[in-house]
């Protein structure tokens, strides 16, 4: 468990200097077997302690369900629906602002990031931790390694945590990109 607490910490770390989470807005995981070892409810993700990392069953609900994050149902129905092995929720400024004002249900982009890291983002619905949620980003999730919960943030998978920040930071660089740039046209239109 103490390779997991400092691989947690240090991607929590990196999250909240990158502005993708903020205080205890975000949630880390990773499949072991036929379980899911989750931060818990309310941590500060860069400030983590052994006492907050949860582990619970990935098939069955237990008592410690109440101690883990509020996306747990969400989690538990991606790794049942996914091969994914870790998964980090953030909350992404551009990409959130790209979910308010897009009139479609995905981002598309000729970035290279989204070429070769991520591919097609998805824009998804549903509240924090609700069925509906977990149902659409699980569905998403399986043929995709990134989407972006509409008003709300982020969700990457991926075989392992470092894999899992490299695709959550792709999704957010390629959104910075593709909001400056909607910008430019903007106001590249209305000047002439």
């Amino acid at each position: 468990m103490v390779n997991l607490l400092q691989d947690f910490s240090r991607i929590g770390r990196k999250l909240t200097e990158q502005n993708l989470i903020y205080s205890n807005f975000g949630n880390i995981s990773q499949r072991k077997d036929k379980k899911i070892l989750i931060t818990a409810t309310g941590a500060m993700l860069d400030e983590l302690t052994e006492n907050d990392l949860i582990e619970v069953p990935l098939y069955d609900t237990s008592e410690a369900d109440c101690k883990a994050s509020c996306e747990l149902l969400v989690h538990r129905e991606i790794y049942k629906k996914t091969d994914a092995a870790a998964i980090i929720h953030a909350h992404s400024p551009f990409a959130i602002i790209l979910s308010l004002i897009s009139k479609r249900n995905k981002i598309e982009s000729v970035l290279i990031e989204k070429e070769k890291i991520i591919g097609t983002i998805p824009i998804i619905e549903g509240e924090s931790g609700s069925t509906e949620l977990a149902k659409n980003a699980a569905e998403v999730l399986s043929n995709h390694k990134t989407c972006i919960i509409k008003n709300h943030g982020t969700i990457a998978i991926g075989n392992n945590i470092e894999e899992t920040y490299i695709n959550i930071t792709a999704l957010e660089h390629i959104s910075k990109i593709l909001y400056y740039q909607m910008l430019y046209e903007k106001a590249d239109r209305s000047k002439k």
